[in-house]
C-alpha cells in the first residue's frame, strides 16, 4: 500500500497491489519456506507496520524477536520504531 507521498505499486491493469504479499510471493521463489513467513498489510507507513506486526502476529504467537525484511536504506529508521514498539 502506497502513503500520501509515495503510491501505492500497482499491476498492468492499475490496481493495487500489497507490498507485503509480493515481497513474500519472492521471499518463496527464493527458497524461503511459506511457514516462516508473516505478512502485515494493515499500515501504511513503519510505525503502523511495527504496531500491526507486533499485535497481530508477535502476541499472539509469543514471539520476541522477529526479523523484518526491508530496503537498506529504510532499515535505521525500521530498526529504532520496531525496537520501540
Amino acid at each position: 500500500r502506497g502513503t500520501w507521498h509515495w503510491p501505492s505499486p500497482t499491476d498492468d491493469k492499475g490496481n493495487d497491489m500489497d507490498e507485503s504479499a509480493q515481497n513474500a510471493k519472492w521471499l518463496v521463489e527464493n527458497g524461503v519456506a511459506p511457514k516462516h513467513i508473516l505478512t502485515e498489510g494493515a499500515s501504511m507507513e513503519t510505525i503502523g507496520n511495527a504496531y500491526f506486526a507486533r499485535v497481530l502476529h508477535c502476541d499472539v504467537l509469543g514471539f520476541t524477536r522477529i526479523t523484518v525484511v526491508n530496503n537498506w536504506w529504510h532499515m535505521p529508521r525500521t530498526r529504532a520504531v520496531f525496537d520501540h514498539v
